[in-house]
């Protein structure tokens, strides 16, 4: 009996022993599910760190890159729900973990309470049943750690060789968004040179515009001082014409003034001679009448004795007359006031001559007929030659004022001729200097304008040149953003893969979270199994403590 309870108690510890040690390897095992729990939160973190990481490289890659803006911000938006999601799905494994862990923790507690508390007697048949059944249970319940320690590690090894082709994968990734970033960097280097490039041969455009404007508006003024010189030599040759018109009409009036003044000299010296021609025939008619006077006076030289020495008288006044008319037909050219006078002189010495032979006519009663003829003869010719003379002294004052005006027009044109010259002088010298000034202002607008074809010529090609080498690199910027955006198509297509890599492996992690937490769920309910179970093992023990106590004591005292 003693040998057999003895061994009863001895498998109970057996079986308590091993109901701990399969606790332990529970535990264990509860523990090797945490470390996976806390590996597969470092790689949600660093899942999360790379999401980070390919958040800032897509934001800057969005600066960079206008046309994938959108689509980057909606790979952004999907990569943060996926996030999101995974760590809501980190969060719900955490409590499930934690609630586990408080299960274990009681159950724990439990089993420290019916260890402390574990009285009383169980009958051995009893104990056997309850030990074969509970190592059948522990059979099962060991062959289902192992078989969930075998899983655990498939899913651990799955999950190592998964997490190390994803570090690859991720770790190429990051080199290729570092190769990537270079390339981009150094695109970026390149169109900040080529844009740098572009502003400055811009200036050098912007400035050598600047400079042919300069260039054309100094042309331009050249051109307007040339036109505005060709004006003021055109007026210079009008005021030349117009002094050369004034003199040409100064000769023309000039010469007009000679004509004039040789038409009335011409007209003078006609009149003079027809007076000479008309005194020669009046002293021819007076000789001839005084030869027949002298016939009549011979025959009355006695009465005429007495008047001979006014008869000689008379004849040398005639003499003196004479004198005077050969005189005045000698200056017949040159009448002036002067000979007017004589001749009014002369004509009242005929007058007086004229009375004297009146009285002596009358004295002479014999030739008083012939003298009264005479007298109306001469009375008659003198009316006549009073009335030419008049006339002349009249035309003879005229022509003398038309003369003078002549004279006084002639000084005038005379003056304006000089002024003219004067002027036409001046306006010569100022044409030559004017024209060597426009020659050399020609020669200098020739060389300005060949130097400014020149350096038009050469910033023309220049301009060439570098609307070439602009053209050339438009065309290496176009390939490089093409090979730029083919790379970014690229890396965004590699980012996609990735991206949907990631929502597989999350699509995995879900579906294995799932399943731990069904294990899990499968684990509390059979922790509950196990509860109920050493519920009904306390009973039990308690039974068995109850029933063995008084036969181990009887035993004992029987001993004694």
């Amino acid at each position: 009996m003693t040998s057999s309870g003895d061994f009863s108690v001895q498998n109970f510890q057996l079986l308590i022993e091993n109901y701990e040690a399969a606790l332990k390897d529970v535990t264990g095992e509860l523990d090797s599910v945490q470390t996976e729990q806390k590996t597969l939160k470092r790689a949600l973190c660093e899942n999360n760190q790379l999401s980070y990481e390919l958040h800032k490289i897509l934001a800057e890659k969005s600066k960079g890159d206008v046309e994938y803006q959108f689509k980057e911000s909606d790979l952004v938006d999907n990569l943060k729900l996926q996030l999101k999601s995974v760590n809501d799905e980190k969060e719900q494994a955490i409590k499930l973990w934690q609630n586990a862990t408080n299960i274990v923790e009681q159950l724990e507690n439990e089993l420290r309470m019916y260890q402390d508390n574990t009285q009383g007697h169980v009958p051995k048949a009893k104990l056997i049943e309850l030990r074969n059944s509970y190592e059948e249970k522990l059979n099962e319940l060991q062959s289902t750690v192992i078989q969930t320690k075998k899983k655990l590690e498939e899913t651990i090894n799955l999950k190592t060789k998964e997490l190390l082709f994803r570090d690859k994968e991720i770790s190429g990734t990051l080199h290729n968004q570092n190769c990537s970033i270079k390339i981009i960097k150094n695109l970026e280097d390149e169109v900040l040179n080529l844009q740098q490039r572009l502003t400055a041969t811009n200036d050098e455009k912007s400035r050598l515009e600047n400079d042919v404007k300069g260039k054309q508006q100094e042309i331009e003024a050249l051109k307007t001082t040339a036109k505005d010189c060709k004006a003021r030599v055109q007026e210079a040759l009008q005021v030349v014409d117009a002094a050369i018109n004034e003199k040409n009409a100064a000769l023309l009036r000039e010469v007009q003034a000679k004509e004039e003044t040789g038409k009335l000299a011409q007209t003078l010296n006609d009149f003079i001679e027809e007076t000479d021609s008309k005194i020669k025939n009046i002293q021819h008619d007076h000789a001839a009448k005084l030869d027949q006077l002298k016939t009549a006076l011979d025959t009355n030289q006695e009465f005429l004795k007495v008047k001979e020495l006014e008869i000689g008288n008379y004849e040398r006044k005639c003499a003196k007359l004479e004198m005077e008319l050969e005189k005045a037909q000698n200056s017949r050219l040159y009448l002036d006031d002067g000979g007017t006078s004589k001749i009014l002189i002369l004509e009242k010495n005929l007058e007086n001559t004229f009375q004297k032979l009146l009285l002596s006519e009358k004295q002479n009663i014999q030739l008083k007929a012939e003298t009264d003829a005479l007298k109306n003869d001469l009375e008659q010719m003198s009316r006549h030659y009073e009335k030419d003379i008049n006339l002349r002294d009249a035309e003879k004052v005229v022509l003398k004022q038309e003369v003078s005006k002549l004279k006084l027009e002639l000084d005038d044109s005379y003056v304006k001729v000089s002024q003219s010259k004067d002027t036409i002088n001046d306006l010569n010298k100022k044409i030559s200097t004017m024209e060597v000034s426009f020659k050399e202002k020609i020669l200098e607008t020739k060389n300005s304008l060949q130097q400014t074809s020149l350096e038009r010529q050469e910033m023309e090609t220049v301009h060439k040149q570098i609307v070439y080498e602009l053209q050339e690199q438009v065309l290496l910027q176009s390939d490089v953003n093409s090979k730029w955006r083919a790379e970014a198509k690229a890396i965004t297509e590699q980012l996609e893969t990735i991206i949907i890599e990631l929502k597989m492996a999350n699509g995995k992690i879900k579906r294995e979270n799932k399943t731990l937490s069904e294990r899990l769920r499968n684990a509390n309910l059979k922790m509950l199994e196990y509860r109920k179970f050493l519920e009904m093992i306390s009973k039990d023990v308690t039974k068995i403590t109850t029933v063995a106590l008084p036969e181990i004591s009887e035993h004992v005292s029987d001993n004694g």
